[in-house]
């Protein structure tokens, strides 16, 4: 007796909203990665920049990534530094 297939796909939507957000999250653990090193070079040498820093660390540990994955590391790197800096203040 034949059987019908049900249909299991998800659908579209559902799946480029799940890519993004995987997406947003991997750049973030990037940013945190970058920061990270970013912190360990600071306590071995002075006046390290962090544009320049970030712009280094982002060509030579990611390869062939866009510019909008950048200006995202970048962005999520600036805000755990100026979330540091006020953490110290306080």
């Amino acid at each position: 007796m034949p059987t019908k297939k049900k249909n299991k796909s998800k659908p579209a939507n559902h799946d480029r909203l799940k890519l993004e957000y995987y997406r947003k999250l991997t750049f973030r653990l990037l940013a945190y990665k970058c920061y990270a090193d970013y912190i360990t070079c600071c306590s071995e040498v002075k006046g390290v920049e962090p544009e320049s820093f970030v712009e280094n660390w982002i060509s030579r540990t990611v390869v062939g990534l866009a510019s909008t994955g950048k200006k995202t590391i970048w962005r999520d790197f600036l805000k755990l530094l100026v979330d540091m800096k006020k953490s110290r203040v306080t």
